[in-house]
């Protein structure tokens, strides 16, 4: 991560706590989430972010999927596809979690597949957070 990326996301920070950018982007900039619909700044640091958008398109793929096939949405069979209890996965548990965050943000997905994803017994504690509105303390630096 750049000095210069850091500087960045803290305008962008301060910006959003005056309602000049999108919830969705302020939420994607504070954890270092690659932007959907990016723009020119965020395309200047692609390589900064630490949850780059292949891996956001990756799990956006695998929900649309999921839907397709008529699967329930459960945050329990993400994890189980992208980060498994072994160890070897390729995201973590909060990755999965920001990701579905920005998803629900950003009303990327019906309602109903996000009441799936905060659903009791369909994920960790942690997960049910999904759906909450964006609080002042999801945008500290």
């Amino acid at each position: 991560m750049s000095k210069a990326f850091e500087i960045a996301r803290l305008l962008v920070l301060q910006a959003a706590s005056d309602d000049r950018i999108d919830r969705p982007r302020a939420y994607a900039w504070a954890k270092r989430i690659y932007p959907l619909n990016a723009g020119e700044l965020e395309r200047k640091f692609k390589d900064d972010f630490e949850i780059s958008e292949s891996r956001v398109a990756e799990v956006f793929s695998a929900i649309d999927r999921k839907i397709a096939n008529g699967e329930k949405v459960s945050f329990y069979s993400l994890e189980s596809e992208f980060a498994p209890l072994s160890g070897g996965g390729r995201f973590d548990r909060w990755d999965l979690i920001r990701i579905c965050r920005l998803a629900s943000l950003d009303h990327r997905f019906d309602e109903s597949v996000i009441e799936q994803l905060v659903e009791k017994g369909s994920g960790p504690i942690e997960s049910h957070g999904i759906d909450r509105p964006l609080g002042v303390d999801d945008l500290e630096p």
